[in-house]
């Protein structure tokens, strides 16, 4: 089971997809940060980042965002 214990949201800028930021803690690990994009026209998102001990950047962040994904 996977809990998200801190999320925020961002758009890109092509104002297409939404970026997640978020903390999540599986059952037996440390809490982790992953960075998930989700396009307006899917169903499911992918994660462009995963299993960060650290949360990213503003400034990874904000290219992350203003890349066309």
């Amino acid at each position: 089971m996977t809990a998200i214990i801190e999320r925020r949201e961002y758009r890109n800028a092509t104002n297409n997809a939404t970026i997640k930021v978020e903390k999540y803690f599986n059952k037996f690990s440390v809490a982790l940060w992953r960075v998930v994009v989700k396009y307006d026209t899917n169903v499911l998102g992918f994660a462009v980042l995963d299993g960060l001990k650290n949360k990213p950047s503003r400034l990874r962040i904000l290219d992350i965002c203003n890349h066309n994904i």
